[in-house]
């Protein structure tokens, strides 16, 4: 889920990025222009090559993360993936209560630690069975006879041709053996209970900090929204500004690129907190 996350951020970062670096491009052949024929400083034709140089760097270090991410994607799933010609799907919204799971004991880390300790707490059960003396009772029926020409008549089954008996045999020093058969097996069983308490802790301090995440990005997302909506606003002036000549088009270009890296925010925090609801319900469920 991590690396599937950092895939679709980087997809649309590099989606918008590219649509950044189309506007600075424009910016800078206007303003090279505007450089010619004298109009413009050196220095803001230069803030204009660094701008897209900038883009362009950002745009590489992306595709590089990308790649990575669908790399550690591929160890996961077993599929190559082409990270230049690839379609990355939004991870499905649902309607899941974060705060509906508070039983850990219904967790599958709960039930997989359990196993384990009910596993050892056998073996430890039978280790214990060493320490207890063992009766071995038995039983025999005795048939013979002398007859040689009758067999039915050589058979002679009296009181003293049945026996019964009993064996009870009870351990008086094995050089420790069992003792030290029982002590590990209840040290490790012990080792199994506080690694399960160990986890079931890591799990719920990991959803309590998940949750935190939550309600921060929910918050930014918020900010977001309303800052995309005043750049929106923004744009429409500048653009009847442009239309009226009272405004240079590298202006309504700047605009444009603010709300663009606005809305790479918003994406960034859409998506994390998408996948942090997802990965709740993953450990929950």
């Amino acid at each position: 889920l991590d690396s599937y996350t950092k895939v679709l951020v980087t997809t649309k970062q590099l989606e918008i990025n590219q649509k950044i670096l189309f506007l600075e491009e424009k910016n800078l052949a206007l303003i090279e222009r505007l450089f010619a024929a004298k109009q413009v400083s050196k220095t803001e034709l230069n803030d204009a090559k660094i701008a897209v140089s900038k883009t362009k760097a950002k745009i590489a270090d992306l595709k590089s993360i990308r790649a990575e991410s669908l790399n550690w994607l591929s160890f996961y799933t077993g599929v190559e993936y082409d990270s230049e010609n690839i379609k990355v799907e939004e991870i499905k919204k649902s309607d899941f209560d974060i705060l509906a799971f508070q039983d850990y004991t219904k967790s599958l880390i709960w039930q997989i630690h359990e196993k384990s300790i009910k596993k050892k707490e056998l073996e430890l059960m039978v280790a214990k069975r060493n320490y207890l003396p063992k009766v071995n009772v038995y039983g025999r029926y005795y048939l013979y006879g002398s007859d040689h020409s009758s067999y039915s008549e050589a058979l002679g089954i009296e009181p003293s041709n049945f026996s019964v008996g009993a064996a009870l045999n009870m351990p008086i020093f094995d050089g420790f053996k069992n003792s030290a058969l029982v002590q590990k097996t209840a040290l490790e069983l012990k080792q199994l209970q506080v690694e399960r308490d160990k986890a079931i802790a890591q799990l719920m301090s990991r959803l309590a900090i998940m949750r935190s995440n939550l309600i921060y990005l929910d918050e930014q997302i918020n900010e977001n929204n309303k800052i995309i909506s005043e750049l929106s606003d923004k744009e429409k002036s500048v653009h009847k500004l442009v239309a009226s000549k009272l405004s240079s088009q590298t202006e309504e270009n700047e605009v444009k690129i603010e709300l663009l890296n606005q809305k790479i925010e918003y994406e960034k925090n859409n998506i994390t907190y998408t996948a942090i609801m997802r990965g709740i319900q993953i450990l929950t469920e």
